[in-house]
């Protein structure tokens, strides 16, 4: 439990969640937050795609 540092896009992040399908995460060098819910267990690994597509389109 905690924050955890993580990549995306080449892009470093750090966030909390996963346990109920959320997720948080803090890009500093953009200044912005995500936040994204998967309600399906099993289709979790849409998160990190959905994270991805949306740094993307703002970096």
């Amino acid at each position: 439990m905690g924050i955890y540092e993580e990549n995306y896009k080449e892009l470093k992040g750090f966030g909390h969640g996963e346990f109920w399908g959320t997720k948080v995460i803090y890009f500093p060098k953009i200044d912005t937050s995500i936040s994204i819910f998967v309600l399906e267990r099993d289709k979790k690994d849409l998160q990190k795609i959905i994270i991805d597509k949306i740094v993307d389109i703002i970096k």
